[in-house]
């Protein structure tokens, strides 16, 4: 259903984000996972998607602050 497409998650390292990546990565998503609190965390919920053999990602801080700057500075 979702294969090929590439699906970014935020607070993707726990509850109701990281649920919402799993489900994705089943359809057939391409995963990028993203946090700002725990990179512990992050990483670990990385770890799990790419042992269950899903194609996935991580990046770890505020997205939106990442996004402005990119923006910004052009």
């Amino acid at each position: 259903m979702f294969k090929n497409e590439i699906v970014l998650i935020t607070g993707s390292s726990r509850g109701i984000g990281k649920a919402i990546a799993f489900a994705f990565a089943k359809k057939g998503a391409k995963v990028v996972l993203n946090g700002a609190t725990s990179k512990e965390r992050l990483i670990a919920t990385y770890e799990e998607l790419v042992d269950l053999g899903y194609i996935a990602t991580y990046f770890f801080g505020d997205i939106l602050l990442s996004f402005l700057d990119i923006h910004l500075t052009k």
